[in-house]
């Protein structure tokens, strides 16, 4: 957890545990000339209480001699704001200070005071909520690179031991008795139950299964960090980060490989997967195993997931709603705006018979001019919709080209038509009808450009 030389900022509450942990960084400071630092954090939710902890927390550290940073938060407001539980709040702010007190310092570590107590209580905690291996893993020695945990494998009990063999004084939190909190009542109440009616050695058993199930996740994250480089991308564009998974490949990776693919899509989107029932899984899983042209579902915190023929996008940009049927008349060369999908339509006439020219792009299409007739009608996409596509023998459903073509559904809406009385001449940008293209015997060309 630390080499020779280490900046290291201790957390301390002021509770025995982090009290402890600051004691013993004192006594290995030497050997491993660490650099230490003791940080504080209020989270102003007891009053004057909370005060006194971090005036005790204070000058402990002026006895030892050591570098004081204190901070504060205002958890109500960040627990109104996001809409989290007041521990998550809690919890959210005391990262983030502890982080900026890391980074003022240049401490490559930041020591936490959690204990084997915290760990079997995390586990019983993640369990009864709902989780997977990689939940009831538990807390890692050391998480991000940067917060280790000394006393993971410390019960309350040495903790305590520790403190009074050595008269060391620390504070007691009230809130830590107040059964509202599922966490103090796990503690209180279920785990003296299991020790005494089930199994006095739980809380061992508890570690044991979460250190069985951390080598495994470790195992399992691998595999699919190694899958990952094979089946996804990520696209960064002015509306945020898409990830996108190629749906044949991760259809053939096997199932718990799957999830944590997916999982690691939605963190990469923006998602906090604490967020992220299983039932959200699930039907993302439906989504990646069906077949389907186009498919979305919309996940808590704004997270949109679409299935776009054989591709899973991940995003939190906002998804457009399909926009109102259009109709509007053209009676000659000009520039038409069509407002319902925010582009412009333009028509000129072409002198020449340039062969190039009869090569349509993705912005651009060209007509036999002689064969045109105004007034024209530009309009979006209808069902029922056939045209003539060139090179083609035969009709086809506008519906069936946007399908053979793999638009997505809603854009198909977006897509102007130009109709000539109850025919399609064509689809600007992407398809001419046979009846109405640039041919050797053209003398003037209709050029029909979007922008």
């Amino acid at each position: 957890m630390f080499r020779v030389g280490d900046n290291v900022v201790a957390a301390v509450s002021g509770g025995p545990d982090s009290v402890a942990l600051l004691h013993l960084l004192c006594e290995i400071r030497a050997a491993y000339s660490l650099n230490l630092c003791v940080a504080h954090f209020d989270h102003g939710l007891r009053g004057r209480e909370s005060a006194e902890d971090a005036i005790f927390v204070q000058f402990l550290a002026e006895e030892l001699g050591l570098p004081f940073h204190p901070g504060r938060g205002n958890v109500l407001a960040l627990k109104e704001k996001e809409g989290l539980s007041p521990e998550e709040a809690c919890r959210e702010l005391r990262y983030k200070f502890l982080q900026e007190v890391a980074e003022k310092t240049g401490a490559r570590k930041v020591a936490l005071g959690h204990t084997a107590d915290d760990q079997a209580e995390e586990f019983l905690l993640r369990l009864i909520r709902g989780s997977g291996a990689r939940g009831l893993s538990g807390m890692p020695f050391i998480r991000e690179g940067i917060f280790v945990r000394p006393l993971l494998e410390a019960s309350r009990a040495d903790i305590l031991s520790y403190l009074t063999a050595n008269k060391f004084s620390f504070r007691i939190d009230s809130s830590n008795d107040a059964r509202g909190f599922l966490r103090n009542r796990i503690r209180h109440d279920l785990l003296p139950v299991l020790e005494s009616d089930f199994n006095p050695r739980i809380r061992r058993i508890l570690l044991q299964t979460a250190s069985i199930l951390r080598e495994d996740e470790a195992l399992l994250a691998s595999m699919a960090e190694e899958a990952w480089t094979g089946l996804a991308k990520l696209e960064e564009g002015p509306e945020g980060r898409v990830v996108a998974l190629d749906l044949r490949r991760y259809q053939e990776i096997p199932r718990p490989i799957q999830m944590r693919v997916m999982q690691k899509g939605l963190e990469l989107s923006g998602t906090r997967l604490k967020d992220i029932g299983f039932r959200h899984l699930e039907s993302i899983q439906s989504l990646a195993m069906k077949d389907g042209p186009y498919k979305r579902i919309s996940l808590p915190g704004g997270v949109t997931v679409e299935r776009i023929y054989q591709e899973l996008r991940f995003s939190r940009k906002k998804i457009d709603k399909m926009p109102k049927d259009f109709l509007y008349e053209i009676n000659g060369v000009g520039r038409y705006f069509l407002p319902e999908i925010g582009q412009s339509v333009s028509l000129d006439v072409m002198d020449g018979l340039d062969a190039s020219l009869r090569c349509n792009s993705h912005s651009v299409s060209y007509f036999d001019y002689g064969r045109i007739l105004f007034p024209l009608v530009v309009r979006n996409f209808r069902p029922g919709d056939r045209f003539y596509p060139d090179g083609m023998d035969g009709s086809q459903k506008v519906k069936d080209y946007f399908i053979n073509k793999k638009i997505p559904r809603p854009l198909r809406s977006k897509i102007p038509i130009i109709e000539q009385g109850s025919q399609i001449i064509g689809i600007p940008g992407w398809r001419v009808d046979e009846r109405f293209k640039v041919t050797e015997k053209t003398e003037q060309i209709l050029r029909v450009s979007l922008d």
